[in-house]
């Protein structure tokens, strides 16, 4: 978001300003003949980090040079999450397979979505880590009614043989990933569309989603390696469930998804090197 009140007054107090990880679409107020207002936000800012070509090449189309590609920050955040997770030692005593899908940042249509699969045949040889979105105790009960053996992380023990594991909290998710075998990352039967898959793809995990994907950059790019298996129903995924039995198919769909998350880091380091040639830190 562009706080137009913020980044005038940084800008009359003469403080640096910098756009990190931007991307930009055609569609946005920027682009448009009544735009010149926000575009001026943008003519103020130091310097703008892009995604990607397309978006410094809007940039370029309403005059705005002060800008470079460095890539998306998130990449080395969730490769540096790869090398030291944080380790739960309760999830880990929890689990009695190493054959367990997470499903981070569930919302109520993926619940149904999963329930369905999983008492359909899915939990067989399986178990099941359920981390929502939303941890009120209005949805973790209708959560509960969902899956009447989930047992929550707040009060979990030794499970028994089908137990799903409900995450109660909020701060876990990036690491529990790093627990399963498959993941499934929620919000793509939402509007707003799917949350963080880098974070399980980091890891080198076959990743599930919905269907609402498009208004994600990486979400698309995963897609199209075949990294990222996108479902509609539950026979949707019920099938790419079934296919990542295949041991070539899944080591195949887990080293897309790592590759691509190694190939894409450096962002951080280019925006850090321009911060020390501009020595913003010390401009008076």
């Amino acid at each position: 978001e562009f706080w137009y009140h913020f980044l005038t007054a940084l800008k009359a107090r003469n403080i640096p300003v910098l756009l990190i990880s931007g991307i930009f679409r055609e569609g946005q107020v920027f682009f448009k003949s009544y735009g010149s207002l926000f575009r001026r936000l943008l003519e103020g800012m130091d310097h703008l980090f892009v995604q990607d070509e397309s978006s410094l090449s809007l940039l370029r189309g309403i005059g705005i040079q002060q800008a470079s590609v460095a890539g998306d920050t998130r990449f080395d955040r969730v490769w540096a999450l790869r090398a030291s997770p944080v380790r739960y030692p309760n999830v880990r005593r929890f689990l009695h397979t190493d054959n367990v899908l997470v499903a981070g940042s569930t919302w109520e249509e993926d619940e149904r979505l999963l329930a369905e699969w999983w008492y359909g045949g899915g939990r067989q040889g399986r178990q099941l880590i359920l981390a929502p979105h939303e941890i009120s105790e209005a949805h973790l009960k209708q959560i509960e009614s969902l899956f009447p053996d989930a047992v929550r992380y707040s009060v979990c023990g030794q499970s028994t043989k089908d137990a799903v594991l409900l995450i109660d909290n909020v701060g876990m998710l990036s690491s529990l990933y790093n627990y399963g075998r498959i993941a499934y990352v929620g919000g793509g039967f939402g509007k707003a569309g799917i949350h963080n898959l880098l974070e399980p793809a980091a890891f080198g995990k076959p990743v599930i989603i919905g269907p609402v994907y498009h208004q994600f950059h990486e979400a698309k790019m995963l897609v199209a390696r075949k990294g990222a298996l996108v479902v509609d129903n539950v026979e949707g995924l019920r099938r790419n469930m079934e296919a990542l039995r295949d041991e070539h198919y899944y080591r195949e769909t887990a080293e897309i998804n790592a590759r691509f998350v190694e190939e894409h880091q450096g962002a951080t380091q280019k925006v850090m090197d321009y911060i020390q040639e501009k020595r913003f830190l010390t401009r008076e």
